[in-house]
């Protein structure tokens, strides 16, 4: 399961950043948490090309 925070919008026009976070499980590994992070950007670029999604990926530890 994933959750995303702090979601920001910033630019003007068809070029934007869109950042924000995802909280991975801490039993996610570094090489699965970098390809939710691929496919996340892939299917933002899908419905929005011209949108650049910066994206910070922070573990769940509870």
């Amino acid at each position: 399961m994933l959750s995303i925070h702090d979601l920001r919008v910033v630019g003007s026009g068809e070029k934007k950043n869109v950042i924000f976070d995802v909280v991975v499980s801490s039993d996610v590994r570094e090489h699965e948490e970098q390809a939710v992070k691929h496919k996340i950007i892939s299917e933002i670029k899908k419905v929005h090309p011209g949108y650049n999604p910066v994206i910070i990926v922070d573990r769940h530890y509870v």
